[in-house]
């Protein structure tokens, strides 16, 4: 048939051909050099990623410091995309015990040997051969993005531990959201008694924070922006390894850990000045806070069965994909700062006052999820912090858990689930 063509159509045929297999070799040839190179972080420490949305910037060592918050850690990721503490460079596959969480498991504002997971391991391992414990956390992930992490650290070998650390509103919050680190993330929906996840449809959506279309009514309430429409180039850097190479091409830098960290300092300002910013941030723009806090507040009661409904579906197959590893899964639903950190209360309070028109249900979230997890025959631990010491349990300004917070927890573990 091919025969009977005219030269020309023959001759653009041959040119057609002859580009495709070009490109097919410059596509492979760029995804096995990237393989020698670091991704380019759109964050501090975060990269995109087709499946989870973003995960930690391998081959990073920062520095960072707050001077409001009394904070100066260092934070070495190593090249498979873990934070490193004093366990070294670890294997999942040979690893005894895996934390998956957000930036509490990560350790924001904590040098490494403060982390849950370093602190496990050293109690874990008195009076026995080392116990290896992986920190699989990541800032910003939500219930859903926990599961399809553990997804991504497996398979793991029998009789491994998983440990997945929930703080309840937070962590419920970011699972109904589709934008957030202004990144999008898989969008996750029960179909047929089973959980699903949306593909990314490309990687900058243009704005901050935004919720998934199931919980669309929230995006309204809180005047979030839309997401931008897709670039051509957004969508061909997602999905095509050459065109991330030739648009990096000038920031890519070798697949090694620096010989120093890279210091970010994240605010000059005194304890005092933050407070008053923050302060007068929620009492200017209430809403900017209550989208984080929308679990706790009873008119939003239907988003709030079918955030439950969600999570706990979510929670049911992470546990059978965990139980079908022959491993132990054990659930932390940790405090909450809202309402027992000072400085995060003097905010809580003042945005309750500004918003009087929602009733406050404070512990709702905390209190559906623990619920939720006896109905699934889940086991967990709820620690409770010592009243007395309570401002020491956290991050000061912040509400991030603290390295005496997690011994806390971590000897809490080793007693109960050890």
């Amino acid at each position: 048939m091919i025969k009977h063509l005219p030269d020309w159509v023959k001759n653009l045929l041959l040119v057609f051909a002859s580009l495709l297999i070009i490109t097919g070799v410059l596509e492979i040839s760029s995804a096995i050099l990237l393989r020698y190179f670091n991704r380019v972080p759109y964050n501090t420490y975060l990269v995109h990623d087709p499946t989870l949305g973003w995960k930690l910037a391998p081959n990073l060592w920062l520095r960072i410091r707050s001077h409001a918050k009394h904070f100066d850690f260092e934070c070495k990721i190593n090249s498979a995309g873990f934070r490193e503490d004093d366990q070294g460079m670890l294997d999942p596959q040979d690893c005894d015990v895996v934390i998956i969480g957000d930036s509490h498991v990560f350790g924001y504002g904590l040098v490494a040997e403060e982390t849950l997971a370093n602190q496990l391991a050293r109690i874990l391992s008195v009076g026995r051969a080392p116990v290896k414990v992986l920190n699989a956390g990541v800032p910003g992930y939500g219930i859903d993005q926990f599961y399809l992490r553990l997804m991504d650290v497996g398979p793991l070998k029998a009789g491994t531990r998983v440990i997945i650390v929930i703080h309840a509103r937070n962590d419920c919050v970011n699972t109904c959201n589709d934008v957030d680190y202004r990144a999008y993330k898989p969008e996750a929906r029960i179909r047929q008694d089973s959980v699903t996840f949306s593909e990314i449809p490309y990687t900058n959506p243009r704005c901050e924070f935004h919720f998934a279309s199931q919980f669309d009514r929230l995006n309204r309430v809180f005047k979030l922006k839309v997401p931008g429409k897709p670039s051509w180039l957004d969508q061909l850097t997602l999905k095509s390894d050459l065109i991330y190479f030739l648009g990096n091409f000038r920031r890519l830098t070798i697949a090694k850990l620096p010989e120093q960290a890279q210091e970010v300092v994240w605010d000059r300002k005194t304890p005092e000045e933050y407070t008053q910013f923050r302060l007068q941030k929620v009492q200017h723009n209430p809403l900017s806070l209550t989208m984080r806090m929308w679990p706790e507040i009873k008119q939003f009661d239907a988003e709030r069965q079918r955030m439950i409904e969600l999570v706990g579906f979510l929670l049911k197959e992470i546990d059978e994909y965990v139980s079908s590893m022959q491993c132990k899964l054990i659930i932390v639903v940790a405090p909450d700062a809202a309402r027992l950190q000072a400085s995060y209360k003097i905010l809580t309070d003042t945005l309750q006052a500004n918003l009087s028109y929602y009733q406050f249900d404070w512990g709702w979230t905390e209190r559906a999820l623990c619920q939720k997890l006896m109905e699934l025959k889940i086991p967990s631990i709820q620690p409770q912090y010592p009243a007395g010491d309570m401002e020491s349990m956290f991050v000061p300004l912040d509400g991030h858990t603290s390295g005496k917070a997690f011994g806390l927890i971590a000897r809490l573990i080793a007693e109960d689930r050890f």
